[in-house]
């Protein structure tokens, strides 16, 4: 709106989506289903996929740093004293974990958004 030039006036309504089910339903896979697909939606806008490589000898602080949603992803490469690391991080803590990998010697540090999660 402001590179456009364009500013709100008003709030003519505010709005809420809300997805009400039946527990008898009859059709609780697809509710399930669309409830997963929600929440997937939801939580891929509060983090970041952070790709990076480490030496072995700083995996471990790397880890404190980054522990993920429940654990990083840690893939070998073709050295083998480095390890590549993926892991989720909130968007708000998402420019000072990177500082701090930075800090310690992780390289390589890319992060991405996540367009779904499940």
């Amino acid at each position: 709106m402001r590179a456009a030039g364009l500013c709100e006036l008003e709030t003519l309504l505010e709005t809420q989506a809300c997805l009400i089910s039946n527990p008898h339903s009859p059709h609780r896979e697809l509710i399930a289903k669309i409830k997963a697909r929600i929440q997937g939606h939801l939580d891929s806008t509060k983090y970041r996929l952070v790709q990076y490589n480490a030496s072995r000898a700083i995996l471990p602080q790397c880890v404190r740093i980054t522990p993920g949603k429940k654990s990083p992803s840690i893939l070998p490469l073709e050295d083998p004293e480095y390890v590549a690391v993926s892991v989720m991080v909130p968007n708000k803590e998402l420019a000072e974990r990177v500082d701090e990998l930075i800090a310690i010697g992780a390289t390589d540090v890319m992060v991405f958004q996540i367009q779904n999660y499940r």
